[in-house]
């Protein structure tokens, strides 16, 4: 009786953990996101191009990276919050050059230097955000596996 316990216990911190990481962390990024959208991306490109309407035929050049970002943090929340959770070395400087690499991949992508700059803090905001989730649900999970 006791192991059976132990094993309902274990998927519980397991559930418990990715639940976090992956399903409560997609909700608050996309506010999150939504956020910064809102109060930032928008206001820089107004201002950039004098537009006073919402709809700019040139936005499409300004995202060109056709993964939603939705599958992207997803992966990314998976996959950090497996390696925090089997203690694996190096999870936080790997966690670091991650939201690096995203960012400069999208600075790089951006049509002029401004909008890349202002992409690249979004990307840079998200990606540390998204990352604490799978800290925190790594976390979960870590204890969880120690006798």
């Amino acid at each position: 009786m006791l192991h059976w316990v132990q094993k309902y216990m274990l998927h519980c911190v397991w559930v418990q953990g990715l639940t976090f990481s992956l399903i409560i962390g997609a909700l608050l990024m996309h506010l999150l996101d939504s956020f910064l959208d809102r109060h930032i991306l928008k206001k820089i490109k107004n201002a950039y191009y004098d537009l006073p309407k919402e709809d700019d035929p040139r936005e499409s050049k300004l995202n060109p990276i056709d993964v939603h970002p939705l599958i992207v943090g997803t992966i990314e929340r998976l996959f950090f919050t497996l390696v925090v959770a089997y203690e694996v070395t190096g999870a936080a400087v790997a966690m670091v050059g991650w939201v690096t690499v995203k960012a400069t991949i999208i600075w790089v992508g951006k049509v002029d230097k401004q909008h890349g700059q202002a992409f690249a803090l979004r990307s840079v905001l998200c990606g540390l955000a998204s990352m604490l989730f799978a800290l925190i649900g790594g976390v979960i999970i870590q204890q969880g596996l120690k006798p």
